[in-house]
């Protein structure tokens, strides 16, 4: 159990083989901040607990905080299929008032594109990563960070997400969650989630995720749940 606020992208994961570790995983988002949180732990028998105050400081990897940069587009991406994902850059509450969003200048400063996917090109303020994904994710970090920054003012602000890309329709198909470790090797409410979230989706709007597409037609309907619906359930052999 945990009480108080853990950082956006980060869960508590129990070990299922010994009930009395867990770790704590993932890809901290948001914005920089100080969480402190508790976590606990309860015997199953006698009602033992047992508890532990932490504090967890997120902070900026490589920008200044001044620029505020965001995306709307799902991470996720499918091998050999068109990527595109489009990142927008804004003045925050501290920057400069001489800072350019015009001139700015985009780099990844942390971490590295999936094979087949590049930076640019950039209209100063909006920058696209966007190619054809070659090869599948691994149980590795897909996270990168991408930076933008004024060469003048050196104003700057930067983004961490991850890219999560799969060979479809997955193995089962309909596996797409390669990355929740209850779920990476088997189809089920997690897969059936993403699937749900993109539904209705195609490449030409902001639903769009090509992982979900199961049949490659270009649009994520009810032909990609009878995809996925009869693995339900299936593990990975």
């Amino acid at each position: 159990m945990a009480v108080g606020e853990l950082p956006p992208g980060l869960q508590i994961t129990v070990d299922s083989q010994d009930q009395r570790k867990a770790t704590l995983t993932g890809t901290p988002g948001g914005v920089p901040k100080i969480y402190p949180f508790t976590l606990g732990v309860s015997g199953k028998h006698h009602g033992e607990t047992a508890t532990a105050a932490l504090t967890l400081v997120v902070d900026f990897l490589c920008g200044n905080g001044k620029l505020l940069i965001t995306s709307q587009e799902p991470a996720m991406g499918a091998v050999g299929t068109d990527y595109t994902k489009r990142l927008s850059a804004s003045k925050n509450g501290n920057s400069s008032t001489q800072t350019n969003l015009s001139n700015l200048q985009w780099t990844v400063c942390d971490g590295s594109l999936p094979a087949g996917l590049q930076l640019g090109p950039s209209t100063g303020e909006i920058v696209t990563i966007s190619g054809k994904p070659t090869t599948p994710s691994t149980d590795s970090d897909n996270s990168v960070t991408v930076k933008a920054q004024d060469p003048t003012t050196l104003d700057s602000g930067e983004i961490r997400f991850e890219i999560v890309i799969i060979n479809r329709p997955g193995n089962p198909p309909g596996n797409l969650d390669i990355r929740t470790p209850a779920s990476k090797k088997r189809v089920d409410g997690f897969d059936l989630g993403i699937l749900k979230r993109a539904f209705g989706g195609t490449s030409q709007n902001g639903r769009w995720n090509a992982a979900a597409d199961l049949n490659n037609d270009g649009k994520v309907d009810g032909s990609d749940l009878t995809i996925l619906a009869p693995n339900f359930g299936k593990v990975q052999p």
